[in-house]
């Protein structure tokens, strides 16, 4: 979510930057997808549990119906699914917002 090369928020900014510069290269088709609050099981990753993305994990499913797709948290899961579904068959540049990807 949020890249944008301008933006004045570094992480968004950075990731803007990095789709800029991989669509420079000459692939035949490039997925970009633009997740919101990833949610999954980080302890099989070797990560550390992070209680306040729980949280807000939590808060999101209570109050979903209000909350736009784009912004509801994402099953880690289901992004690597859509990238796996889409990138095959990606011609040009194709970006993929969290939204879509609640749907496919």
């Amino acid at each position: 979510m949020g890249a944008n090369a301008k933006s004045r928020v570094f992480d968004n900014r950075v990731k803007g930057e990095l789709e800029e510069a991989l669509a420079q290269l000459p692939f035949e088709g490039l997925v970009f997808a633009r997740p919101s609050l990833l949610v999954g099981d980080r302890a099989s990753l070797g990560q550390p549990e992070r209680p306040l993305e729980k949280v807000s994990a939590g808060f999101m499913k209570i109050f979903a119906p209000l909350i736009p797709a784009n912004y509801q948290a994402i099953a880690a899961a289901k992004v690597a699914r859509t990238l796996l579904a889409r990138t095959p068959v990606a011609e040009g540049r194709v970006l993929v917002l969290s939204g879509e990807m609640h749907r496919s």
